[in-house]
Formats: C-alpha cells, sequence, structure tokens
C-alpha cells in the first residue's frame, strides 16, 4: 500500500540495534507496558536484543501476591516499588544487569502523591548516577509533578536522571497547542536546571495522535552520548532510552564489551592433565614415607599430616585453577528464530502503523503479524515444556526443576554475594548463639525442658558402639559417593578420591587412620572445616539474612559420616526407638 501523509512521517525512531552498538558503558531505557506478567517473555527478549543494562517499567501492575522470583530473568536483578493500597495496578520495576550495583534510596520513601523510586547505579568502570523513576497516574494533578521536582533540588549536586511516564505532553513542536500543565512542566525543568534527552519524538500513539508522556530529564545532558524512542509491539508506549558517554579511560572497555551475559569465574583442579597411573604411583610412594600407625598416636595429628601429604600430591597432579563458564543466554530456548522473524515483521508493520495512521492496510497487517506472533509464542512455549515433561518422567527432581522454571518461581541464581568472606563467615558462625540470646535473654547453660524429655524416653538395653570400619563397608560407601557432588575447601572431588582409593596402601592407611579415630573418638580437626557457600533467598544481597549458607565439607568427612550414620540407623532399628 502506498504511504499517507500523516504527522508521524516526520519524526524519527531509533532501533534496538542502534542501542546494541552504542560505545555505551551504560544503557538505561524506561517503558510503560501495562502489566509485566503477561509480557514477561517480550521483556526478556527486549534485553537480549537491545543490550539494555537497565530497564524502569512504570505500569507494572504487580501486588504482594507476586513474588520476585516470578519475575526472574536471567543476567538481571530487580528492584520494585508496588502501589501502597496494594491495587494491581501502576507500580515500577526496575531489571539492572547483575554486573552493576544498584542501591535503593529512601529518600521519597514517604512521597505518596506520586509512584518514584530513588536509586544509585554504581560501576567499577563509569561514574554513579542518581536515577529517579516516576509514575504520574493520569488521575494526578499535574502540579505534583512540580512539587516533586522541586524537591529534587536537593540532589542538584550529584549527576541525576529522570525518567518515567508522567502523563504531560511536551511534543515538540505540538499536534496542538501545549496545555498549561506543559507549560509550567518546563518552566520548572529550566529553573531547575534539568534538560530533556527526548522532546521531539513521540512515545505514546493514541487515536492517531502522537503525544511525548515517557520523559528522560537529566541534570547532566553532556554525559549521554545518544538518546532515542524506539516502537514497541506489545505496549501503546514506545522505548525511551539514552547511553551514557563514555570517556577516555572508558572507551577501550566499551569497544571491547561483548553483548553477552557477565561469565561466571569458579576455582577448580585442572584434571585434563592427571595421569591416572602416574597419580597413583605418586600416591603410593607418599602414603609409604607417612609414620605407622598405632594405638599410642594421636588420632587428629596424625590425620592432618595425612590429608596435607594427600592435598600436596592431588596439587602435583592437579593442579588449582580458574575456569571461565560459557555464558547463558538471555532469550529463552522456544523464542527461537521463527519467532524472532514474527517478531521483527510485526515490529516492521507496528512502525509503519505508527508513520502512517491513516492507512488501515498497515494497521490490519500489523495486527495479523502481531496476532500470528502471540500465537506461535503459546505454542512454542507449550511445546518446550512438554517435550522436556515427557524426556524426565521417572526423574522427580527434574520434573520438579521443569515446573519450577515454567511457573517462574526458580530462585534467582545470579545474585552473587557483595560481602567479604571474613562477614559472611562470622555471621553464619554466631546465627546459633544469636538465636539463643533473642529467645533467652542470655546464652542458657542448661534447657530444663530438654532435661525432662530425655529422662522420660526409654532407655535402650544395649549401649550405642560404633564399631571399626571394614574394608566392605568402605566399599559400600565409597560406591554410594556420587561423582559430581561439590568438593570441600581442598577442592578434593569424590571423582579423585575414588580414583585415589584404587591405591591399595592409600586404602590402606585411610581405613586404619578411621578406625583409629573411631577407636578414640576423635573427630578430626581438618574434617571440621567448610568451605561456606551463600546462596540467595530473594531480597536484597546487601542484607545477609536474605542468603541460605551452604556448607561443603571435605569428601574424608563423607566415609567417616555414613558409617556412623548406618551404625545409628541399625541400633535404633534393631532397639525399637523409633515412635
Amino acid at each position: 500500500p502506498a504511504a499517507v501523509s500523516s504527522p508521524c512521517l516526520k519524526y524519527k525512531f531509533s532501533s534496538l540495534s542502534s542501542i546494541r552498538s552504542s560505545s555505551s558503558t551504560i544503557r538505561i531505557a524506561t517503558l510503560n507496558v501495562r502489566s509485566l506478567r503477561n509480557k514477561l517473555d517480550e521483556v526478556q527478549l527486549l534485553l537480549h536484543l537491545s543490550q539494555i543494562d537497565v530497564l524502569v517499567i512504570t505500569e507494572s501492575w504487580l501486588s504482594s501476591s507476586v513474588t520476585d522470583q516470578c519475575l526472574s530473568i536471567d543476567g538481571y536483578l530487580s528492584l520494585r516499588r508496588d502501589r501502597i493500597d496494594g491495587s494491581p495496578y501502576g507500580g515500577i520495576l526496575v531489571f539492572y544487569r547483575h554486573s552493576l550495583t544498584c542501591t535503593v534510596s529512601e529518600r521519597f520513601e514517604n512521597y505518596s502523591a506520586l509512584e518514584v523510586l530513588l536509586f544509585t547505579v554504581r560501576s567499577s568502570f563509569c561514574r554513579s548516577l542518581d536515577v529517579l523513576a516516576v509514575y504520574r497516574p493520569p488521575s494526578t494533578p499535574a502540579n505534583e509533578t512540580l512539587s516533586l521536582f522541586r524537591l529534587v533540588d536537593k540532589l542538584s549536586s550529584r549527576d541525576l536522571l529522570i525518567l518515567g511516564d508522567l502523563n504531560i505532553d511536551v511534543l515538540s513542536p505540538p499536534s496542538s497547542p501545549p496545555s498549561s500543565d506543559a507549560k509550567a512542566y518546563l518552566r520548572t525543568l529550566r529553573s531547575s536546571g534539568l534538560r530533556l534527552l527526548t522532546d521531539s519524538t513521540p512515545t505514546h500513539l493514541s487515536s492517531s495522535n502522537p503525544s511525548l508522556l515517557d520523559h528522560l530529564v537529566t541534570n547532566v545532558p553532556e554525559r549521554f552520548l545518544l538518546s532515542g524512542v524506539v516502537p514497541t509491539s506489545f505496549s501503546d508506549h514506545f522505548l525511551t532510552f539514552a547511553c551514557l558517554r563514555n570517556n577516555k579511560a572508558q572507551l577501550s572497555f566499551a569497544r571491547n564489551r561483548t553483548p553477552t551475559v557477565p561469565t561466571t569465574e569458579i576455582t577448580t583442579r585442572d584434571v585434563n592433565r592427571l595421569h591416572p597411573n602416574s597419580f597413583l604411583g605418586d600416591l603410593s610412594r607418599t602414603v609409604n614415607s607417612l609414620v605407622v600407625i598405632n594405638p599410642e598416636l594421636s588420632a587428629d595429628d596424625t590425620f592432618s599430616a595425612f590429608h596435607d601429604a594427600f592435598v600436596s600430591c592431588v596439587n602435583r597432579h592437579a593442579a588449582i585453577v580458574t575456569k571461565r563458564l560459557r555464558p547463558v543466554s538471555l532469550s529463552p530456548p522456544y523464542l527461537d528464530e521463527t519467532y524472532k522473524t514474527l517478531a521483527a515483521d510485526r515490529d516492521h508493520f507496528r512502525l509503519l502503523s505508527v508513520r502512517n495512521p491513516s492507512n488501515l492496510d498497515y494497521r490490519r497487517l500489523y495486527t495479523a503479524c502481531k496476532n500470528r506472533t502471540t500465537s506461535y509464542l503459546r505454542t512454542a512455549k507449550s511445546t518446550f515444556y512438554k517435550e522436556r515433561l515427557a524426556q524426565s518422567v521417572g526423574n522427580p527432581s527434574k520434573i520438579w526443576r521443569i515446573l519450577t522454571s515454567a511457573t517462574g518461581t526458580r530462585k534467582p541464581t545470579s545474585e552473587t554475594c557483595p560481602h567479604a568472606p571474613a562477614d559472611v563467615n562470622n555471621y553464619f558462625t554466631s546465627s546459633a548463639s544469636t538465636l539463643l540470646t533473642e529467645s533467652y535473654g542470655d546464652t542458657p547453660t542448661d534447657f530444663p525442658a530438654l532435661s525432662t524429655y530425655l529422662s522420660q524416653i526409654r532407655k535402650p538395653p544395649d549401649e550405642l558402639i560404633i564399631p571399626p570400619l571394614s574394608h566392605a563397608d568402605f566399599d559400600r560407601i565409597l560406591r554410594s559417593l556420587p561423582n559430581g557432588a561439590s568438593a570441600g575447601y581442598d577442592r578434593v572431588s569424590p571423582a579423585i578420591f575414588k580414583l585415589s582409593c584404587q591405591s591399595h596402601p592409600f586404602r590402606n592407611y585411610l581405613v586404619a587412620l578411621l578406625n583409629l579415630c573411631i577407636s578414640q573418638s576423635a573427630f578430626p580437626s581438618a574434617l571440621k572445616t567448610a568451605r561456606l557457600c551463600p546462596v540467595p533467598k530473594g531480597g536484597s544481597p546487601l542484607d545477609l539474612s536474605n542468603f541460605r549458607p551452604i556448607s561443603v565439607l571435605p569428601v574424608f568427612d563423607k566415609v567417616l559420616e555414613l558409617h556412623m550414620l548406618f551404625c545409628i540407623e541399625r541400633f535404633i532399628s534393631s532397639n525399637d526407638l523409633l515412635y
């Protein structure tokens, strides 16, 4: 169809590729989505295609019944502020890349006239920036926005970016005479030393009337290299973005920046260079050089010397190295190339319909492409999860992971702990005493209720005695250890431990040493040190209570613990102590 002349033809829109290809350190954007939950896949694809670092979403339509886990996107963390009254409308949510640090400020916590969220964006390669996300409902008087901007003068000493849906049309030149609210708003910006980054491109199109309702306002316009508006197909508002300018020190980093999810580094052993025969021979010689075990030796000291010699031998053949994991794509698997092609056609006709609102053919083509894209997404997503479930029959843990992924209730895995290791260790090791102090005031020395309960329990006729560890029990425990389990602080995995047990001197010495520990009722201190892994439960990573401590003990500990467990289970079962 031939293009029909319309006012939209004179506006210059940007594209997602222009955002992605910009040599910027941080890319910031805002979008009004009017309900995020049913558009989460579209937002995820948008972040993947544009490589936006900070995305502010207004009208998220979320309430406290929607958890953060339901909104998780790989590679991104989130901040949110729902409506105070709990209604499922309005609301602000921020997705930011986990390589950045975003700290919420409570400066406008009690400002109830508008929906606002103030946070600071920090990065190792860029000066910090205060970002004030704002949403003004149409029913709120525009004077409230002016009052907020006057309060912003308190932040004038810091770099500031204000963005969001203010519902004040400041399109220049306007399609109609500017309103009194728009004039007062622009006067307030000038008097406060603020500047609009986009003032000539519409961000909303309703009934063929373009308007600029989503604003980007800053007191440091020189820091921004690029700004613009990108038409979107899943919202009646358009994406409004700004890219921070690079200085000379930052330019080399930006040019080498890869448009992928930040990689994760892990510490592990280089088993690719481990030659089994050479390692087993060296291990046998190492064990033969150790002191002969006898009942007069200290079990703790002997085990520490044995453990140190074993770890040194492993280090010689499989050194500890740092490896970089392959980054995971931000795009979900069901958003394949077919979907991306359909979405590109939809977006193309969306742009044509925006530029030519009087041409109904473009509008019909856009509607048809939009319906086809939505239908394909639903079918592809359903087929993807059905196939995964069919392949996981008989594996409950895998089925559970698939269900939590499909329902969006998975826990965030990309969140890093920003605290020092010593602080994390002190927090979790003192948690028990802290809990007792909060419950009893002072740390109690006796528990009367527990003592009374224990005195009432029927005494078993036999005493619990841990027998020596036989070679048959050792073999059974060895077979039960999973090869893929995590390694302790010594970085000795179950796979390396099983390989070591092929050395008869090592195997016999270890069994004798563990039996020495049992006979002396001594648990080796070398096995009491754990590698602590803080796993995020949700919420702000700045609060240590939002992490769950996972303690990974050395693999030697598993042998002794499992032997004791089997003995205790047999004792309880034979004496009928379970009620």
